[in-house]
């Protein structure tokens, strides 16, 4: 394993004990981003007999979700971090703890491969290396959905801003105060991506309207203002706002 992954996994292995609170409603804005990149994530999708993999499970947020709908598919999930797998609803013959580039899962082809919140703990290389997997795993037509920080978000900038400050101050372990490198990505850089490894984009969602370190301190204005923010029609502003944006990329 990579310095790079083994310094993720130990970061989460430690989380993991909380990490269903961090996003619970008790933490309105953390409730709010965790559960919109969720709901688009799953918008307007027939999982209906589905061949589904989970790429950096967690805690199993999406296979709750998923099992909610009681309807038949397959599923199989995997993480770097065991102890959030070991947390999550997830059956233990479909958790695969490892890199998503060297599971042997027993399903070898999917129509639906999710990713959320995960490019952003990988290196660039790291990602392609995934993509490459996808690019045969994925079935023709199928659906490839991942989640991105975004490059050129004012979120992204005050955060870059305020981390050296935060790392004084701040003695909880959180992202932005851990050693943790983040990628991040302009959507145009993904579309290429995406596109080198026989996937077009058909939906790109941005995510998250607020700006740090305001949707902490007034999290419930914030909540209320990314709602409004949502509304946006100027696809350039709105990037500018969104901390986030989801794709999905369809395997041609």
């Amino acid at each position: 394993m990579s310095t790079t992954r083994q310094t993720v996994r130990e970061f989460f292995n430690a989380l993991s004990v909380s990490y269903k609170e961090r996003y619970s409603q008790k933490l309105p804005f953390h409730y709010y981003f965790f559960t919109e990149r969720l709901e688009k994530a799953l918008d307007d999708l027939d999982i209906q007999g589905a061949h589904i993999l989970d790429v950096g499970a967690g805690t199993g947020p999406l296979y709750d979700a998923l099992s909610e709908q009681n309807i038949g598919f397959e599923y199989f999930a995997n993480d770097i971090a065991e102890s959030m797998l070991e947390r999550s609803q997830i059956p233990v013959e479909q958790r695969f703890v490892g890199s998503a580039t060297d599971a042997d899962f027993p399903e070898q082809k999917f129509n639906l491969v999710f990713m959320l919140g995960v490019s952003t703990y990988l290196s660039q290389a790291e990602f392609r290396e995934h993509l490459e997997k996808f690019s045969v795993q994925v079935e023709k037509d199928g659906l490839l959905i991942v989640s991105f920080t975004n490059k050129n978000s004012l979120d992204g900038l005050l955060r870059w801003m305020w981390k050296p400050v935060a790392r004084i101050f701040s003695r909880k372990k959180h992202v932005l105060t851990s050693s943790l490198k983040i990628e991040k990505y302009s959507f145009r850089e993904v579309e290429e991506l995406l596109k080198a490894h026989g996937f077009q984009v058909e939906r790109l969602d941005y995510l998250n309207h607020t700006v740090f370190p305001f949707n902490l301190i007034f999290p419930r204005f914030a909540v209320w203002l990314s709602k409004r923010l949502s509304k946006i029609k100027n696809p350039r502003l709105l990037s500018w706002m969104s901390s986030d944006f989801l794709v999905r990329g369809r395997k041609g």
